[in-house]
């Protein structure tokens, strides 16, 4: 019975003391460790503004007029980027016999984007063909050489109407800033205007003029 009693007495003096040393190294822990504070929240910055640079300043508009050898043009152009724009062309040409009063739209591409370029127009053309204009010239010139009466014969088996067709414009020029300030160009443009129907007709043009951007 002493034994047992004994033995009650130590197992709670050893409990009693494991745990004030228990709670002493809890107590010291947490003192000494340190409670870390939340992250600062960084301000978000803005996103930084996008420059304009000399090609995205550059005028979208052009309207200009031009003349040559073989035709006449009025034109206004709409620039989608420094490489790539479109043309709507109001034009008259003429070549020895034949003569054309054209409506188009042509695309252009500058393959520096600054002045060369190439194009293609599309369109519809109305005017005199070739076979039909020139014996009428030749009669003209006939008239005085031959009697008027056989003269006239000559007019009796041509067509003298007026023709519409589909039109084909190929071509390159450029296009010359003369102010150096994206205001004031100098339009040089050369091609063909084909006309398509029962009977085909080119005619050359080479054309220098004046346009203004805006």
């Amino acid at each position: 019975m002493k034994n047992i009693l004994k033995k009650t007495i130590a197992f709670a003096l050893f409990l009693l003391i494991y745990s004030g040393i228990f709670a002493q190294e809890t107590s010291e822990t947490l003192e000494t460790s340190e409670i870390t504070e939340a992250p600062e929240i960084t301000e978000i910055t803005e996103a930084p503004e996008i420059t304009e640079t000399p090609e995205t300043k550059r005028a979208k508009n052009r309207i200009g007029f031009s003349a040559g050898f073989y035709g006449v043009e009025f034109a206004y152009e709409r620039a989608f980027s420094p490489y790539f724009s479109v043309l709507a062309s109001f034009s008259y040409d003429w070549f020895l016999f034949c003569d054309g009063l054209n409506i188009s739209a042509k695309p252009r591409w500058y393959t520096n984007g600054k002045i060369f370029y190439l194009e293609m127009g599309i369109g519809f053309s109305y005017g005199r063909n070739f076979w039909d204009a020139a014996p009428i010239i030749l009669g003209d010139f006939l008239w005085f050489f031959i009697p008027s009466a056989l003269n006239e014969n000559l007019y009796d088996d041509y067509d003298f109407k007026y023709h519409g067709g589909f039109l084909i414009q190929p071509g390159l020029g450029w296009t010359i800033d003369v102010s150096k300030k994206d205001r004031f160009y100098l339009p040089i443009n050369m091609g063909l205007d084909m006309r398509i129907n029962n009977k085909f007709t080119v005619m050359p043009y080479i054309r220098v003029g004046f346009c203004y951007a805006f």
